[in-house]
């Protein structure tokens, strides 16, 4: 799933910036996000938790909960941990362990 924060125009909560300059965008309640610096996102879900070694982020997420999933394009996202390398852009997402 590709998303661009710069296409659907979202205003947000917050963000706390990243290695490389990405970023961890609480855009509302229902989810929280990554997104490079053009504004796509890479990690998409609800982020739980999260912490930061060097280039690589690591963390829990979940699905938003925005009712059925087959109506919302959310089928895509994988809940459980990820791991992005800020360095690469490589984003590996729906993991049992981090």
């Amino acid at each position: 799933m590709l998303c661009s924060l710069l296409l659907c125009g979202c205003s947000n909560d917050y963000e706390i910036k990243l290695p490389h300059e990405y970023g961890l965008v609480r855009a509302n309640e229902k989810e929280t996000f990554i997104a490079n610096r053009q504004g796509f996102v890479v990690v998409y879900g609800k982020i739980l938790s999260y912490a930061i070694s060097s280039d690589v982020v690591v963390g829990e997420m979940t699905k938003p909960d925005w009712g059925k999933p087959e109506k919302t394009g959310l089928e895509a996202v994988l809940p459980g941990y990820f791991i992005l390398d800020t360095g690469t852009g490589e984003a590996v997402t729906g993991l049992s362990k981090p």
